[in-house]
């Protein structure tokens, strides 16, 4: 029996070691304990309990077994023993155990032995002989049926453990380079991804995460795929497509959820006045006096994807400003302070407002990393106004008006476009205004379309002398702004006086209420100059009164 055991405990543990599989060393006791027990049965049949033919099997003087564990051995050979006698009482063989294992285990060794070799998948040819088998294992030690019951069970787990482990070493190592390169493509991309949906909602992009993805060549070359198995760049590419899609969504979404929920200020601003500031982005401070009892003061992210933003390079986020004045009522002459942080040119830099689909720059300081507008308190009542900063490329400034006491206002049409100034780069701002100059100034303030208009000045007796600068004159008189001089001539380069201002304005505002004594005296109180109205509306106006005129009435309330 001792030698039975240990020829089949040896090539046991040859073929488990060969595979890569490791019995412990107390398996060992308990399998010799196992084979003892049905050997015992074999020889003494089964009329004693376990307990009794461990006994009976340990006080033989044949009995010299040692155990390989020697802490706990004994107690592993025992269970193993009267395992064994048990099965084999109830007719349980343990040679067909013996069999199914040993045989999946060669199988498996024999199978990756082929592939190794480069050999075809053959388990038949693989498969060794009845012979080998029998030689292999010693089984000429036990009876024929054994043998014959063996070698079936044997060329069974042989068979399919080696179809197994030679599909298994085919394509275990691509399935894994597929899993690890999709896992490490995702990875990659979901950084990336992460990245530009954040930057694409802060520049107010819409969300579409296959505007930035680089293509499938591009994700190749910046990671050297070519330099790995097809299967894993296939896989990293698909992944990292995944992981950038997933991540970009997210960050994007992420971001614009935590932007909404802080999105908005609202503040109540007591008679003694106060400041709110949303996102440090923008402040707005409403000085004391300016309300004549409390209000709210509300500052909000606007989005900004359906304003128009012209060729101005943005230089902030959009603001919309309001204040809830229950009585409408506040001083004009305390006005309200709109601040944003500017590093930028302090000439291209300007805060603008938004009226009519068209973004206007209204005078703005730039001191110190901060740029600031002062605002008419009344434009804030009810639904307010949008604000921003933009940066103009092709501001410029006249010369002779730097020190003009309409110096802003000056500035401030001009970057609107309703001034253009002389061909030497002046503006010449005390110069009286011609009729035809202050047509145009009117046309482009109000954005007439008269490009087409030209003709109908035509019927002026002295058109040839301005027919090339007659859009706005022909579009003023088809409108009945103006109708020209009782002798036919529509004079275009004679000084308008107040009077006639008064009178076209009153047409184009269609309010016959407006008065041009009212400017006047806003400008007297604005600016400390007297306008020469005061003498005589017969007296001709200046072109910084003009300039002041229709600032002062783009800052109205409508």
């Amino acid at each position: 029996m001792k030698h039975r055991l240990a020829l089949v405990m040896a090539c046991a543990l040859v073929i488990l070691s060969f595979s890569g599989v490791a019995y412990a060393a107390e398996s060992e006791d308990y399998i010799a304990g196992y084979l003892a027990g049905v050997e015992f049965y074999e020889r003494y049949g089964g009329a004693y309990s376990a307990w009794e033919a461990y006994y009976i099997h340990i006080a033989s003087s044949k009995f010299d077994y040692k155990p390989v564990d020697e802490k706990d051995g004994w107690a592993l050979y025992k269970e193993g023993f009267q395992k064994g006698y048990s099965d084999a009482v109830e007719g349980i063989t343990v040679s067909v155990n013996y069999a199914s294992d040993l045989g999946s285990l060669l199988g498996e060794v024999y199978a990756r032995r082929d592939y190794n070799k480069g050999n075809k998948s053959n388990w038949a040819k693989a498969m060794p002989t009845d012979s080998s088998v029998v030689s292999m294992f010693n089984l000429t030690m036990l009876g024929v049926e054994y043998r014959k019951e063996f070698l079936d069970q044997f060329e069974e787990a042989f068979k399919e453990s080696y179809l197994k482990a030679y599909e298994e070493a085919l394509l275990e190592p691509k399935k894994v380079s597929i899993s690890q390169g999709f896992e490490d493509g995702q990875s990659v991309g979901a950084a990336v991804g992460a990245t530009f949906g954040e930057r694409d909602y802060l520049l107010g992009f819409r969300l579409n995460y296959k505007r930035n993805l680089p293509s499938e060549t591009s994700i190749t070359k910046d990671f050297r795929l070519d330099l790995d198995s097809k299967e894993y760049k296939d896989a990293f590419i698909q992944g990292y497509i995944s992981g950038y899609e997933s991540a970009y969504n997210e960050s994007y979404r992420g971001i614009a959820q935590r932007d909404a929920e802080n999105k908005s200020i609202s503040a109540l601003i007591p008679v003694s006045g106060g400041s709110a500031t949303l996102e440090g982005n923008i402040t707005v401070t409403v000085p004391a006096g300016a309300l004549y009892s409390p209000a709210y003061l509300m500052i909000e992210n606007v989005t900004q994807s359906y304003l128009y933003t012209s060729y101005y390079v943005q230089a902030s986020q959009i603001y919309k400003v309001s204040i809830n004045d229950v009585n409408y009522t506040m001083d004009k002459s305390k006005p309200i302070t709109i601040e944003f942080p500017y590093y930028g040119d302090p000439l291209k830099g300007g805060i603008y407002r938004y009226v009519n689909g068209r973004w206007l720059y209204i005078p703005s300081r730039a001191v110190g990393g901060k740029i600031s507008a002062s605002i008419e308190p009344g434009t804030l009542s009810g639904v307010g106004h949008i604000y921003a900063v933009f940066a103009d490329n092709g501001a410029r400034a006249f010369p002779d008006a730097r020190s003009h006491w309409a110096k802003d206002e000056i500035n401030t049409m001009l970057r609107r476009g309703v001034v253009t100034g002389y061909s030497d780069g002046t503006f010449k701002p005390d110069n009286n205004v011609t009729r035809l100059d202050f047509l145009a100034m009117l046309s482009r303030a109000y954005q007439w379309p008269s490009g087409s208009y030209g003709s109908y000045a035509s019927g002026f007796k002295d058109y040839h002398k301005f027919k090339d600068y007659a859009g706005p004159v022909g579009y003023a008189y088809t409108m009945g702004y103006v109708k020209g001089y009782s002798d036919g001539n529509f004079r275009p380069y004679d000084p308008i006086s107040y009077n006639e201002v008064q009178t076209i304005m009153r047409r184009v505002l269609r309010d016959t209420g407006f008065s041009w004594e009212t400017i006047a005296t806003q400008m007297m109180y604005d600016k400390a100059v007297k306008s020469a109205s005061f003498a005589s509306y017969n007296n001709k106006i200046t072109r910084a009164e003009v300039v002041y005129m229709l600032y002062s009435l783009s800052s109205r309330i409508y």
